[in-house]
């Protein structure tokens, strides 16, 4: 009986011929052969393959760390948490700021949190910040009268114009109008005021004027006069322009002055702040010192 050459490992009688079976196929010798030969050279490119795989592996650059690699980057790491940590921190401990305004011809009291009082002038308004156990930080723009309350360690700043005021528990009167000069009057404590390159210790009874290049400490003896306003009445110890000025913060109004125009008397007088523009503008033109006249909303200064 010839035996049947089987070229290709697949090749052989089928499991589904009933003439052939696994046994059958099992004592072909060239089957068998066949199937040895397929197995050794899958093997032999499975090896190949793994050898390539580690040839790889070997051929690539490693990098040694130096152990002082991790000790620098763990300190970094801490020191960024605690600089993140402190920041958080303090940021929470800061309370966004307030703003307090008085409207033309009315004045306003207002309690800080920090429990300091504040009065504000007609046309005035105040912005407040805190940072519990740092400092309080305050600007003005128009007039105030301040009773700071005590903390040393949260010293009161307050900025009007370009002057500043360092506090830790007083009473005093700032007056800074936009475009005028700033006026600090102390009333009790102990203040100290920055101007430009420039400071100045307050004893109370004492005022500073702070303006262009001017910056000068006098005595106010009669310190009820600069708080005059607070108790309702305009106090009155100037020229006819600045008095015109006096009264635009209250009533609303603009001052115009002819350009070249001098005044050198000095307007005194006491009126009360409820009264109606007109009736104030008359008493003033009897003092003799120049006229105020009224047009609409326009204060005409002449002398």
């Amino acid at each position: 009986m010839s035996e049947k050459q089987y070229s290709d490992p697949n090749e052989g009688p089928p499991f589904d011929d009933p003439s052939s079976s696994l046994e059958e196929r099992m004592k072909d010798p060239v089957f068998l052969q066949t199937q040895l030969d397929a197995y050794e050279k899958a093997r032999t490119e499975t090896r190949e393959a793994y050898e390539e795989l580690l040839r790889r592996i070997r051929l690539t650059p490693t990098r040694k760390i130096n152990p002082l690699y991790y000790y620098v980057s763990g300190a970094a790491a801490a020191v960024l948490l605690v600089v993140t940590g402190y920041f958080f921190l303090h940021a929470s401990r800061q309370a966004p700021p307030l703003a307090y305004t008085a409207a033309k011809g009315q004045q306003t009291h207002v309690v800080l949190p920090d429990g300091s009082q504040v009065w504000l002038n007609s046309g005035s308004r105040l912005t407040y910040t805190a940072r519990t156990g740092v400092t309080r930080q305050a600007t003005l723009d128009g007039e105030a009268y301040f009773e700071v309350a005590p903390d040393k360690t949260a010293p009161f700043h307050l900025s009007a114009g370009r002057t500043e005021t360092v506090v830790l528990g007083t009473a005093f009167d700032v007056k800074a109008y936009r475009g005028e000069s700033v006026s600090i009057t102390l009333l009790q404590g102990s203040v100290r005021v920055d101007y430009l390159s420039k400071n100045m210790l307050l004893q109370p009874g004492q005022t500073v004027l702070a303006r262009a290049d001017t910056f000068a400490r006098q005595n106010s003896p009669d310190t009820s006069s600069v708080l005059a306003w607070k108790e309702g009445f305009f106090y009155f110890n100037g020229t006819l322009d600045e008095v015109a000025r006096e009264l635009a913060h209250w009533y609303d109004v603009d001052v115009t002055l002819r350009k070249g125009m001098v005044f050198k008397d000095t307007v005194i007088s006491t009126t009360p702040r409820n009264l109606p523009l007109d009736s104030v503008l008359r008493r003033i033109n009897e003092l003799g010192a120049g006229h105020l006249r009224r047009e609409g909303r326009t204060l005409d200064v002449m002398p």
